[in-house]
């Protein structure tokens, strides 16, 4: 079913509403996709057609080209969620040119007839963090000694980020931040960016005595 809290549309049988996104000032190139959890009622005009049509015009085409139109009858009866991928056709066209963030937009519903049109959530899935690893496998460090893991880290826009490194669980560490004794372990790095986007990658550290 739906999270919590729903909105109903209203209004004649074809209708929508307008999604802002401008406040949250989302930079348009980490915009991965747009998710929309709604759910559409049934009618006797719509049966063995096309509709109804979860749509998004292109902003200012009045009407005449979109950026979410599908010939296809979006589910009725049932909560569904509809993805719009950032790689679509007229995407571009929910881009800010000036400040280069994702914008305002109608999300609408096409039908032959009126029908119930509601929405859980909207949901922008921005693109992970990006960890780029070139090294051996596994990375061997000797006991006591500082750890050289060579990788980094970018969010999705080219930005450089920190690694973190996670060691497994109940593994002892140094003063160094390595573990005390010698053997093999898995470390995961974390690389995370200022929306909350995660993207880890494990490897295995091989722990040698002190030479």
């Amino acid at each position: 079913g739906y999270g919590n809290e729903v909105l109903e549309v209203l209004g004649i049988t074809n209708r929508g509403i307008l999604v802002d996104f401008s406040a949250h000032q989302i930079p348009f190139d980490l915009v991965e996709a747009l998710e929309f959890r709604v759910y559409l009622g049934e009618a006797d005009a719509n049966a063995g057609t096309n509709y109804p049509q979860l749509r998004i015009p292109k902003p200012g085409a009045l009407g005449g080209s979109w950026v979410l139109q599908r010939n296809e009858a979006t589910p009725v009866g049932e909560w569904t969620t509809v993805t719009v991928s950032s790689t679509g056709s007229n995407f571009a066209a929910l881009k800010d040119e000036e400040n280069g963030i994702l914008n305002k937009f109608e999300l609408a519903v096409r039908s032959k007839d009126y029908i119930d049109f509601y929405i859980d959530s909207i949901e922008v899935v921005c693109k992970k963090p990006i960890i780029n690893y070139a090294g051996e496998k596994p990375v061997t460090v000797a006991l006591g000694k500082e750890l050289y893991v060579p990788a980094t880290a970018t969010d999705a826009l080219g930005n450089a980020l920190d690694l973190q490194y996670v060691w497994e669980d109940g593994v002892e560490l140094n003063s160094k931040g390595t573990p005390t004794q010698v053997g093999e372990y898995a470390l995961t790095l974390k690389a995370e960016d200022s929306y909350g986007g995660v993207t880890t990658k494990t490897v295995t550290v091989v722990v040698s005595e002190e030479v």
